[in-house]
């Protein structure tokens, strides 16, 4: 089984605009509005792949119900501590007419340290766990050496570890050397503190994995991503998709990461899938339907490239 974290969830609405005018009243074309935060997604996507998933972390009391019923519909576990207040709310406003993405994202509820222990509690109490993956954002309340401590108590559980954050909790992630993670090119970058190429984050990307880090995934959106393991490198490249929501892309390719590395797939396959799977969910409003009927057609273009180990070292790992 897999147990998906999100301490941080979140109540995503895609609203699509023919064109966004700032400082004029705009006409809303389309509006779609998911429970969501990155553990959430990657538990969605992984229950519509086969996989069996708990959904955990943190939740505010006043969304309790809206995303027990989400999560119910898709046949997906969950168990999560409760706080006071409601989670934070997360609106995409989509450019029809230029593709661009604008997100404005609101605060949610207060946390603290110990909530972090409640959640340690649940992951305990199962059985069979193979995987767990914590993903987003911390809440207010959450200090980066309690988060720090979180992981490494997961680790210390004997379960391999994934991570999927950004920031100071990336750079926390990065020191505890889990067995996945997966910055895009700009969380990469923000913890360098430089601005890279891709092929620059690459190379840095697998000074990392030589550290402990057993695969790093650097997603580049349409650029495609690089699936690091140790030396080896592969590029993956997506085919042509048009852009309707970018809400749950990374999540996406998460979740199937996890699916292809606990079902044994060849690396090349879950890359490929992964790849698949962002394409999916860039081509439409939410988050899911990523069955083996959905995903044919996105699996047919993806173009995998064998860059083995000619992924150059400059000792830029920090």
């Amino acid at each position: 089984m897999i147990v998906t974290v999100t301490l941080n969830p979140a109540k995503d609405q895609t609203v699509q605009l023919e064109t966004l005018n700032v400082n004029a009243v705009n006409g809303v074309s389309h509006v779609v509005e998911t429970m969501g935060g990155k553990g959430i997604n990657v538990a969605r996507v992984l229950a519509d792949l086969g996989a069996e998933v708990l959904a955990t972390g943190l939740m505010g009391e006043k969304d309790q119900s809206l995303f027990q019923d989400y999560l119910g519909q898709h046949q997906i576990r969950n168990r999560f501590v409760t706080l006071e207040g409601s989670v934070r709310s997360n609106i995409k406003l989509v450019d029809r007419s230029t593709e661009e993405v604008t997100d404005i994202n609101f605060p949610g509820f207060q946390a603290c340290d110990e909530n972090l222990d409640s959640v340690l509690n649940i992951i305990r109490a199962q059985s069979d766990v193979s995987f767990v993956a914590v993903c987003g954002s911390l809440p207010p309340g959450i200090s980066m050496q309690a988060y720090e401590q979180f992981l490494l108590a997961i680790q210390a559980l004997g379960v391999s570890l994934a991570v999927d954050t950004s920031g100071k909790a990336l750079g926390a992630a990065i020191r505890v050397k889990p067995d996945l993670i997966k910055p895009n090119l700009s969380e990469l970058s923000d913890w360098a503190e430089r601005v890279m190429s891709q092929e620059q984050a690459a190379e840095l990307a697998s000074e990392l994995s030589e550290t402990g880090i057993n695969d790093v995934v650097l997603s580049c959106g349409a650029e495609g991503a690089w699936f690091i393991h140790h030396r080896q490198a592969l590029k993956v490249l997506p085919g042509k998709v048009k852009v309707i929501s970018t809400v749950g892309a990374g999540d996406s390719m998460m979740a199937a990461c996890l699916y292809g590395i606990t079902r044994a797939l060849p690396r090349k396959d879950w890359a490929k899938l992964a790849t698949a799977c962002g394409m999916k969910a860039v081509s439409q409003s939410g988050v899911g339907e990523c069955s083996e009927e959905a995903l044919t057609e996105y699996l047919a273009s993806v173009e995998v490239r064998e860059v083995g180990n000619k992924v150059k070292f400059s000792g830029a790992a920090r």
